[in-house]
């Protein structure tokens, strides 16, 4: 279609990788009880193709291990289960494609991304700048998890995303389920006894409701503990949208109304924010100024349409509700239910240094 044999097959991946997102997404979404009609369809098959067109980031449509596999990075999928049942899918980037055979044994990272976000969050940036590709390229074994309720970790033993009890979880069961069994995982796969964490957001905020909740665990399993951004004190955040949220209560509402999955994947929105970087431009400095950041220019701006491509991934309305709590409150507490509202004092979450 086109005389540049290059372009040709930027535009070829690209109807290529958005037929297979409408598919994935279709079957995913028929697991949740409704379809993805043809319209839809076909005009997500549109948008994907010109809109990779135009930008030339074949990242955008990269899944985790794709994009991770397009960089010259080895990439495995591991499928961990939880004490509760739920199945993560975790990656891992064991080291580079050129590296020679078999190779040495590495200290193991265990990278656990924010809420709303999947593996991706630290590939996005890609091999120059991404702190996936920081740890591999200094040596180490990098094992990164998709948090249960996020768009690869939807499989539960028992139940389905239709079921309420899927989504009856809290950032306290991220923090004690998820991440004890992923330890555990990566303890018996590579045979070090102790293995560094590296967190982003609400991932740093699960490790020390962990640390306080299962400390003897974390004496024998952590090396070290590296909390980027931590959620500890929400009362004092600067962000519009958790404001907006605490104000209308909206998640409270939305999980009395039977609503307990909070934003999805969705591939059209996705794409509708990718689009935002060609058409106007200045609006995804605002979306990361109200979502996020108040100083979106220390954001890479290069690369946000990757990012946005693969946001948000969703989580249970529950756990983001225990989020908007902290927000009432100046401290670190567990989750309010209806039972103790009346209670003028919550359990607290104490972190401490277990490993001194």
């Amino acid at each position: 279609f086109f005389n540049d044999t290059a372009t040709t097959e930027i535009y070829t991946q690209a109807f290529v990788g958005s037929v297979r997102c409408v598919q994935e997404t279709g079957i995913n979404a028929e697991y949740m009880g409704y379809k993805m009609n043809y319209i839809t369809a076909c005009l997500a098959i549109f948008l994907y193709t010109v809109s990779l067109g135009s930008c030339f980031d074949p990242d955008i449509y990269r899944n985790t291990t794709e994009q991770i596999k397009a960089h010259g990075y080895l990439s495995e999928i591991h499928d961990v289960t939880t004490e509760d049942g739920y199945i993560l899918t975790v990656i891992r980037i064991p080291g580079k494609e050129s590296e020679p055979r078999p190779m040495k044994k590495k200290q193991p990272v265990y990278m656990q991304p924010g809420i709303f976000c999947m593996a991706d969050v630290f590939t996005a940036a890609g091999p120059k700048k991404g702190a996936a590709y920081f740890l591999v390229n200094a040596g180490y074994d990098v094992w990164i998890v998709n948090s249960r309720g996020t768009f690869y970790s939807k499989k539960h033993i028992k139940y389905t995303t239709r079921d309420k009890e899927f989504w009856e979880f809290t950032l306290e069961e991220q923090g004690v389920f998820d991440q004890r069994a992923v330890f555990e995982y990566i303890v018996a796969k590579t045979g070090y006894q102790k293995v560094h964490f590296w967190s982003h957001s609400q991932g740093g905020t699960q490790m020390m409701a962990a640390l306080t909740l299962d400390p003897e665990f974390y004496r024998k399993r952590l090396l070290s503990a590296v909390l980027t951004g931590p959620v500890f004190r929400f009362d004092l955040t600067k962000s519009p949208f958790i404001k907006l949220m605490n104000y209308t209560k909206f998640p409270q509402l939305a999980y009395e109304m039977g609503s307990y999955e909070f934003l999805p994947y969705n591939p059209m929105i996705a794409i509708s924010l990718v689009w935002i970087k060609y058409i106007i431009a200045p609006l995804h400095y605002f979306l990361i100024m109200f979502i996020a950041d108040e100083n979106p220019t220390v954001v890479d701006m290069d690369k946000v349409d990757v990012f946005f491509a693969h946001f948000t991934g969703g989580t249970s309305t529950k756990a983001f509700k225990h989020l908007i709590q902290l927000t009432e409150q100046k401290g670190f507490y567990k989750y309010l239910s209806l039972i103790h509202i009346s209670e003028p004092t919550r359990p607290l979450y104490i972190s401490y240094a277990v490993f001194c």
